[in-house]
């Protein structure tokens, strides 16, 4: 997909939600992981967004159009193909981290520029070395990316319900994740009026 077919796409993307835009660097960002898709294999994407009526951030996009591209190669050739600008948070913008009161691993904003970009869980703090110490970095889990029975099967029974699922379930930890944050940040500030008013 060349860039003039990209901008029509997102321009009528963005047309379908008053009000709501990507900034500049967002826009890049996203044309940089979807160049490798034709036109049809975008819109596609962009359409399941409109019929949901949710107008996604630019990691959710960007996770998107990643797992449709997984779909029309064998996991290998995307391992050879792509190569990942992030290792750490393999371009979502998020990194795993370990939370010893939590059975499953936190997401914070990676310290790269996809990272800076998230904006669409507050909450969640961006990692640094001083973070490090106290919640350590786990490897990203890209084989949860991965569709169920592996690609060469999901391929065979072409479904659009399993990137779906993949999706939602990023989305449900992302949530999760800004739940914590946003209840230690509050706790956090509850503790410091208190100790004020001493």
């Amino acid at each position: 997909m060349n860039q003039p077919e990209f901008g029509q796409a997102m321009s009528d993307f963005v047309n379908s939600f008053p009000g709501k835009n990507f900034s500049t660097s967002q826009t890049q960002l996203i044309f940089n992981k979807a160049k490798e898709l034709n036109k049809s294999q975008f819109e596609k994407i962009l359409r399941h967004f409109i019929l949901d009526a949710k107008f996604p951030s630019p990691a959710t996009l960007i996770t998107a159009v990643i797992i449709e591209r997984t779909k029309n190669r064998s996991w290998e050739e995307n391992q050879t193909q792509y190569k990942l600008l992030c290792e750490d948070c393999a371009d979502t913008g998020f990194l795993f981290v370990r939370e010893q009161s939590i059975p499953e691993p936190l997401l914070m904003r990676c310290y790269c520029p996809n990272g800076a970009s998230n904006e669409d869980f507050e909450s969640i703090p961006q990692w640094n070395k001083a973070i490090g110490q106290i919640y350590d970095k786990q490897k990203f889990p890209i084989e949860g990316f991965k569709p169920n029975g592996g690609l060469e099967t999901f391929v065979k029974k072409l479904s659009l319900s399993e990137p779906i699922k993949i999706l939602e379930r990023w989305q449900a930890r992302k949530k999760l994740s800004n739940d914590f944050w946003k209840y230690q940040i509050d706790n956090q500030k509850t503790q410091t009026t208190e100790g004020s008013n001493v």
